[in-house]
């Protein structure tokens, strides 16, 4: 892969991240696989464990 200016892969990795929240309403797994998952009680006891 050729060499590229940093602003470019910048701009590139902005235009990804915006285009995956622009889509992400209309990706099935964003919103039926992990939405539910974080309401579960033990998920939420489980991640604050491993986050301190």
């Amino acid at each position: 892969m050729p060499q590229m200016a940093p602003s470019l892969w910048l701009i590139i990795y902005l235009f990804m991240v915006f285009m995956i929240f622009l889509v992400s309403d209309n990706l099935f797994f964003f919103n039926k696989v992990i939405l539910p998952v974080k309401s579960y009680p033990i998920f939420n006891s489980t991640m604050s464990i491993m986050w301190q």
